[in-house]
């Protein structure tokens, strides 16, 4: 079995470091502060990936309520993660954020993320609930 280590530290700073270039671009005035929308939905969809991995390497087959709870936690770690490069590089404070994070009315990375894994959790909820379709020899 090889080691998780690699995956693991991917895991830590592959989504920091694409932000954190994001916002050095914005800090630069090449990009509007608003366009972090998507480098953070990004990293929030590669923290679910990655995470699908890693269960996948420790166990052989995956319930839909192991995925379930795989997009609630990278749903949280998009908000955390988007909370935190806005209180790093922006001066906004990070509990705004969080809090904005609760509101459904505009475009959130975190719903987003949520969202589009969820729908991934629905059709492997489907898919297991149908039983195997089988050849007859002819």
């Amino acid at each position: 079995m090889r080691s998780l280590k690699p995956l693991v530290l991917a895991a830590l700073f592959l989504p920091g470091i694409g932000l954190v270039v994001d916002l050095a671009f914005d800090r630069l005035g090449t990009r509007p502060l608003n366009e972090l929308l998507e480098p953070t939905v990004m990293a929030g969809l590669l923290i679910w990936l990655l995470g699908y991995r890693l269960l996948r390497r420790l166990r052989r087959a995956l319930s839909p309520a192991a995925l379930a709870l795989l997009s609630l936690v990278a749903g949280l770690l998009t908000a955390a993660g988007e909370a935190l490069c806005y209180g790093l590089f922006t001066g906004i404070d990070p509990r705004a954020v969080l809090q904005a994070n609760l509101d459904m009315a505009g475009q959130r990375p975190a719903w987003i993320v949520l969202m589009v894994t969820g729908a991934v959790c629905a059709a492997a909820w489907a898919r297991a609930s149908v039983p195997a379709y089988r050849r007859s020899p002819a």
